[in-house]
């Protein structure tokens, strides 16, 4: 899932989705760190999904 043009400027994490039911979904905001470099880290911002039936 991309934003826009820009999102994936410096790096960018994908994942697929499998719609199993209709209805408004909230995906929650994300923190990622590197495990042996913790100046490297990222963040997201909350998404709502709607699943149409």
């Amino acid at each position: 899932m991309r934003a826009g043009p820009d999102a994936c400027r410096t790096g960018c994490v994908q994942d697929r989705m499998r719609a199993e039911i209709p209805g408004q979904f909230s995906a929650l905001p994300t923190r990622a760190y590197a495990m042996y470099a913790p100046e490297l880290k990222g963040n997201s911002d909350e998404m709502k999904i709607r699943v149409r039936d």
